[in-house]
């Protein structure tokens, strides 16, 4: 694995790292304060602490995804290396010239 300049290992440490960056992020909420008679400094955080929110739960989303992904690819990945390792085996056995 080498050639392709990171290790299994090294895949699913950065996968585990988005699924933990996305866990920690799913559920943040930014509290906004209260409707009512307020001035417009009031309103502009309450706007921003609603998207806020909004936000973080689509980018923990997105990473939680992201290392689903990625340790779906890592798994795919090392079955075709073992997989083409044994049909490189299979044809190199007895073939000696």
């Amino acid at each position: 694995m080498a050639g392709f300049g990171i290790t299994p290992a090294q895949i699913a440490q950065i996968a585990a790292v988005w699924r933990q960056q996305g866990d920690a992020l799913d559920g943040v909420t930014l509290n906004a304060p209260p409707h009512g008679r307020s001035g417009s400094a009031v309103r502009a955080v309450r706007t921003f602490c609603l998207r806020a929110t909004v936000v973080s739960g689509a980018d923990a989303d997105r990473l939680i995804a992201l290392g689903e992904a990625l340790d779906a690819f890592n798994a795919r990945s090392q079955e075709s290396d073992r997989s083409a390792a044994v049909g490189i085996a299979a044809a190199s056995a007895g073939a000696v010239r």
